[in-house]
């Protein structure tokens, strides 16, 4: 999401947000393997572009609508996991 709305010229950035400091840290963030690294530098973006510069001001919340039961595991139940990942070759039984 961050890199779709808030680098310069991104498919998403409808104000035409532009902080140098937020765009090197979203490119860092894209590439760091480290999971707890890549939080922080993601909290540290979510601070400036939302908590500062009010770039973003997320109005809507999608709801998911996901089938579970004990017998389907695997699934992920957030977005954008089901857009951008192949979430169902995860999908088995624990029967």
């Amino acid at each position: 999401m961050l890199t779709f709305s808030l680098q310069p010229r991104a498919l998403f950035n409808y104000l035409n947000y532009d902080n140098s400091a937020v765009g090197k840290d979203i490119t860092q963030a894209n590439g760091t393997a480290d999971p707890v690294q890549r939080a922080q530098l993601v909290n540290q973006i979510m601070a400036q572009a939302i908590g500062r510069d009010t770039a973003l001001v997320p109005i809507v919340n999608y709801a998911e609508r996901l089938f579970m039961n004990n017998r389907v595991t695997g699934a992920p139940a957030g977005i954008p996991v089901y857009l951008y990942y192949p979430w169902a070759a995860l999908l088995g039984s624990s029967r």
